[in-house]
C-alpha cells in the first residue's frame, strides 16, 4: 500500500507543469494531532454508516469513552477526569477506527471532485485521481485558480467542523512548478495559508522528484489503481511488450519500458479465464507466441478467443499458427472458473521477490578459504 501511493505520487508529481500547464498544485495535508481531536459522535456515525450493527458500536464506545486519566503535577496525583474526544495512542483498536473515520474525507474528496470537474489535475492519463490517503497522511492533487482553491477550502473547513480534525496550516504545504509566477504563488497562499515547498519533497518517507532517479517496481496486469494508471497513460491500445517510449514518459515507466522484455521472459502465465493476450503474453511455455510467429493476424486477440465450448478451437488456431504448433497449444490445459495466474520462473513457488532478482544480477566473489578459517 505504501510503495503503491509513492509511485503514484512520484507519477502524477511528474506532470507538474508538463506541457506548458502551470495550473496544476500539489496540497499536501499535515493533521494536528489527528488522533487526539477525533470526534466521537463522528465516529460513531461513520461505524454506523459502514453497516456495524448497534451492539457492536455500543461496545466500541464503552471502550472509548469509560477511561480515566489522571495528570501528576510535581511527583502527585491532581486527580481523575474523563476525556471527551480522540483516540489513545497505543490502543490496538485506535488505528482501524482512525481509518474508517477518515474514509469520510477520502469518499468526500472523490464526490467533491466529480461535482466539480475544474478541480481535476492535469495528467496525460483519464485515471482522474484526486487525492492519496495513508491514515493522517493525504495528499491532494488539484488545480490552482483561486476559485478551484476556495471550494476545495471550504470542504476542508466543512470536514474539519464535523469531524474533530484540524489542519496544521504552518506544516501543510504547496507544490508547483517552478516556472510559476510569484503573483501566482501569493494567490495560492492566500487562498490556502498553506506555504511554498518546491521539489523535491518528502512524502511517506520517500523523495518526489521531477529527475531520472533510480527506481524499482513491480508490475503485472491487475486491478491496482498504479498499474491501470500506467496501462492507461502509456499503453493505450498496445501491450507493453509493443509500446512505444513517449517523450513525457515518467522516470518510472522509462525504466520499466527498457527491462519488459528483460522481464518477460522470466514470467510465464497459468491460464484461467483467458483474458490475456494470445501473442503477447507467455503462456505457451518458453516465450511469448509473438516471438515464434512475427506476423500475427488478429493482434489484439485474446487466449479465449481460441475457445468454444470450454475448449480449444483447433480450427481458430489452425488459422493463424503452423500446425504442429497448434497441436501443442491445444494439448495445453486451461480451467475457465478460475483467474488466469502469473508465476516468475526464477522463484520455487512462482513469486517474484527483489531478493531474487538481486541475487540473479549482481556479481559476487568467491569467499577466500581463509576467511572462513577466521
Amino acid at each position: 500500500m505504501i510503495a503503491d501511493n509513492i509511485l503514484l505520487a512520484q507519477e502524477l508529481t511528474n506532470c507538474l507543469g508538463k506541457g506548458g500547464n502551470l495550473n496544476n498544485t500539489i496540497l499536501k495535508l499535515d493533521m494536528e494531532k489527528a488522533y487526539d481531536c477525533m470526534n466521537w459522535n463522528f465516529l460513531y456515525c461513520m461505524l454506523a454508516k459502514f453497516g456495524f450493527p448497534e451492539q457492536w458500536i455500543s461496545l466500541v464506545k464503552r471502550l472509548i469513552e469509560n477511561c480515566w486519566f489522571n495528570i501528576l503535577i510535581n511527583g502527585e496525583g491532581a486527580g481523575f477526569f474523563k476525556s471527551s474526544r480522540g483516540l489513545r495512542q497505543g490502543d490496538p483498536i485506535s488505528p482501524p477506527l482512525f481509518v474508517i473515520a477518515a474514509e469520510c474525507l477520502s469518499r468526500s474528496l472523490d464526490s467533491l471532485f466529480i461535482q466539480y470537474p475544474r478541480l481535476r489535475f492535469f495528467s496525460r492519463s483519464n485515471t482522474s485521481i484526486s487525492h492519496l490517503a495513508f491514515a493522517d497522511d493525504v495528499i491532494i492533487f488539484c488545480k490552482r485558480t483561486r476559485k478551484d482553491l476556495n471550494t476545495l477550502m471550504e470542504f476542508l473547513k466543512k470536514y474539519e467542523s464535523i469531524s474533530g480534525q484540524r489542519i496544521n496550516k504552518s506544516k501543510s504545504f504547496f507544490t508547483v512548478d517552478r516556472k510559476t509566477s510569484n503573483l501566482r504563488i501569493q494567490c495560492i497562499q492566500q487562498a490556502t495559508g498553506f506555504h511554498l515547498k518546491f521539489l523535491p519533497t518528502i512524502y511517506l518517507g520517500a523523495p518526489l522528484f521531477k529527475c531520472n532517479k533510480k527506481s524499482v517496481v513491480e508490475i503485472s496486469k491487475s486491478e491496482l489503481v498504479m498499474v491501470t494508471l500506467y496501462y492507461d497513460k502509456y499503453c493505450k491500445g498496445s501491450h507493453p511488450l509493443t509500446a512505444t517510449l513517449p517523450y513525457f514518459a515518467s522516470p518510472n515507466w522509462k525504466r520499466l519500458w527498457r527491462v519488459r522484455n528483460d522481464a518477460d521472459v522470466q514470467c510465464f502465465w497459468s491460464l484461467g479465464t483467458g483474458k490475456i493476450s494470445f501473442w503477447f503474453d507467455n503462456w505457451v511455455g518458453e516465450h511469448a507466441l509473438c516471438r515464434s510467429v512475427p506476423e500475427q493476424l488478429c493482434s489484439f486477440a485474446t487466449v479465449s478467443f481460441f475457445w468454444s465450448d470450454n475448449k480449444w478451437d483447433f480450427s481458430k488456431l489452425c488459422q493463424v499458427l503452423p500446425l504442429n504448433l497448434a497441436q501443442q497449444i491445444s494439448q495445453i490445459p486451461f480451467d475457465p472458473t478460475s483467474a488466469d495466474l502469473i508465476h516468475w520462473k526464477l522463484s520455487s513457488n512462482g513469486h517474484f521477490s527483489t531478493k531474487l532478482i538481486w541475487n540473479q544480477i549482481r556479481s559476487t566473489k568467491t569467499t577466500l578459504q581463509l576467511l572462513r578459517e577466521i
